[in-house]
């Protein structure tokens, strides 16, 4: 009868082991899935921070510790969507005169503003026709934005310098421009003035004999030469522009 009773006890004796191993291991410090070792707490998506503090504790890109990124979600559990730190933020330029060329006022953003541009350096924002690129005019304005007016334009004419201020330009001491230079006149004169350091020496001054070595209208002679031949010189000559008259 004894013999008989101990194969009817093995099996609660091994269930009794089988308990303890469990509360063996449990006890060694084996973690359930899903939590963290030190307080239990959820973790569903792996990234180190627990479903208390995490904003989104299925996406393990989401967490008070990651970089905000410009992809529509608040990576970094700020409460705030792709703010101006965000990784891949843009400079955008306020473009006032719609020329797709933006000024000085700018701001940072994932997307891109209303009224705003991704090229910047336009110098006047008011004037459409004015920015970076544009082609330079004459009109005394910066026209490209680089910082010269009506450099290499088209328009330009040449001006003649009046050193003696009688109205006529030196044909030997000119100057392109678009504008009329200080100290300088038209091409358009009625001929160039051949001593431009004397006021009363120009085309179409009277000849006078005040200085007979003086050519005052710019005609080639002065009133020393003897114009028309007869020996006698312009200045004593009542006509010098008939050999028989002297």
């Amino acid at each position: 009868m004894r013999i008989a009773l101990i194969p009817a006890l093995l099996p609660a004796l091994l269930l009794a082991c089988g308990n303890k191993n469990d509360d063996d291991t449990a006890a060694a410090g084996t973690t359930p899935v899903g939590t963290t070792p030190t307080s239990g707490l959820v973790d569903a998506d792996g990234d180190g921070i627990t479903a208390d503090v995490d904003c989104d504790d299925n996406n393990g890109l989401v967490g008070v510790e990651s970089q905000e990124v410009c992809d529509g979600i608040d990576n970094d559990c700020d409460g705030s969507i792709d703010e101006e730190d965000a990784l891949g933020a843009e400079v955008w330029y306020a473009d006032a005169d719609g020329d797709s060329y933006g000024g000085d006022d700018s701001t940072t953003s994932c997307e891109t503003p209303a009224g705003h541009v991704s090229q910047g350096g336009d110098c006047d924002e008011s004037n459409s026709s004015i920015h970076p690129g544009a082609e330079e005019v004459c009109d005394g304005l910066d026209n490209d934005c680089d910082s010269s007016i009506d450099e290499g334009s088209d328009g330009k004419q040449v001006w003649y310098a009046d050193s003696d201020g009688d109205g006529f330009g030196d044909e030997k001491n000119t100057s392109s421009a678009c504008i009329q230079p200080t100290g300088y006149v038209d091409e358009s004169k009625s001929g160039f003035d051949c001593d431009d350091s004397n006021a009363d020496v120009y085309p179409g001054a009277d000849e006078s004999c005040d200085d007979p070595s003086v050519d005052y209208n710019c005609d080639g002679y002065t009133g020393d030469d003897d114009n028309d031949g007869d020996l006698v010189s312009a200045c004593d000559d009542c006509d010098d522009g008939n050999i028989l008259v002297y």
